[in-house]
């Protein structure tokens, strides 16, 4: 059921005061992104992108917080460990996204009969800083799709915005 369905046909006021305050909650976190995507844009634009230094925890945090209402819906499992590489230099805007379109993926396409274990951690090889995310997904059966992985790999790879960052 859709929440906004639940919190019109809910009488229980306690249950109407709790979704409105996570309605509340994921409304400003919609209106920080929006205003971040405006910067976006702006810097996108611009050819001197700014490599801020982003705290991976801070990000996860924020992350959550908007996707708080489908992983209750959901009853996904996130957790993470960014302890090997707490932060790093990079657009934190980017790092937003990223995590955000990685998250919310993953709750999209999980299976449908088991419940969602999602955990994103760091990892230090060669010097580089990896963003490891997992999950017990669906996952994507590339051959079937005539898609090759290391195609796909080195497309993203060689995507200016995620040079730096290795996704495994």
């Amino acid at each position: 059921m859709v929440l906004k369905n639940f919190y019109k046909e809910t009488t229980d006021l306690d249950d109407k005061e709790m979704l409105f305050s996570k309605f509340e909650i994921v409304i400003d976190r919609l209106n920080e992104t929006l205003n971040e995507l405006i910067e976006t844009v702006k810097i996108q634009e611009n050819r001197d992108i700014v490599h801020d230094d982003v705290s991976f925890d801070a990000v996860f945090t924020k992350t959550l917080a908007i996707l708080d209402i489908q992983i209750l819906d959901s009853k996904a499992v996130v957790t993470s460990n960014f302890s090997e590489a707490p932060t790093i230099k990079y657009p934190k805007l980017y790092m937003e996204s990223i995590l955000l379109n990685l998250l919310s993926n993953s709750i999209r396409y999980r299976a449908p009969d088991r419940i969602a274990q999602i955990h994103f951690r760091t990892e230090i090889i060669n010097n580089e800083i990896l963003l490891i995310a997992t999950d017990n997904g669906l996952g994507i059966d590339l051959k079937n799709m005539g898609i090759n992985f290391l195609d796909l790999i080195k497309h993203f790879i060689d995507t200016p915005i995620l040079k730096e960052l290795v996704f495994l």
